[in-house]
């Protein structure tokens, strides 16, 4: 991966406008760039790092007990390990979720649910339990004060294109008013957006080969 900034694409895309003086202009189309394609899947958006360990009696975990629970957009599976064995929970609605934990009951947990950005596991763990979930969750970008700092962010570097592009045609379209850059920048940004679309579904299907072939 490269090591890019914000702040070097929105010299980038400076260059690509041929102008030096839409400097608010261009860092609030970047936002608006990321804030949409924010919620589509590519590989660099999946997670499976993301942890959080139970405590006896208490249902609900939310981001006091991992920064990363309120960010999850799509959940494939959800993990529960005691240390020796592991499992996967099922996955239940928000009103079966409701009627179960009104039981009260506690044991090892098998079911999950996810809403108002809290999982709900049921039954109420009676111990600690690792919780792992799979699935995708929103990447923000850097904070003000880390544009220039910040090379690690995902949409300063995987999808620098895809981003780039985007804003620099949303520039065009409220702000200079280029219709024939605008037209280009759209196109490009739909090859980037091919691209990192391919990329995420071979590294899925390796992921899922990687799965079939593995003997548990």
């Amino acid at each position: 991966m490269s090591n890019n900034t914000i702040g070097e694409m929105r010299q980038l895309i400076a260059d690509d406008l041929a102008r030096d003086d839409l400097s608010s202009q261009i860092a609030e189309s970047i936002s608006r760039a990321i804030e949409f394609y924010k919620e589509k899947r590519f590989w660099f958006n999946e997670t499976e790092s993301t942890t959080f360990t139970t405590v006896s009696g208490t249902s609900d975990y939310d981001v006091d007990d991992d920064a990363d629970i309120p960010k999850f957009i799509e959940i494939d599976s959800v993990l529960c390990g005691d240390g020796e064995t592991k499992w996967e929970l099922q996955p239940t609605t928000p009103a079966e979720m409701k009627i179960l934990l009104e039981n009260d009951s506690t044991g090892r947990p098998f079911q999950f649910g996810y809403f108002a950005e809290t999982f709900h596991l049921y039954p109420i763990p009676n111990a600690a339990y690792v919780i792992r979930p799979i699935g995708q969750i929103e990447i923000a970008e850097p904070s003000a004060d880390a544009v220039d700092s910040d090379t690690t962010n995902v949409w300063a570097n995987e999808a620098k294109e895809l981003i780039r592009c985007r804003a620099t045609a949303y520039v065009c379209l409220h702000t200079t008013h280029d219709a024939e850059l605008g037209s280009m920048m759209t196109a490009a940004e739909q090859d980037a957006y091919q691209h990192l679309r391919r990329k995420t579904g071979k590294k899925q299907a390796i992921a899922a080969s990687t799965i079939e072939s593995t003997q548990f």
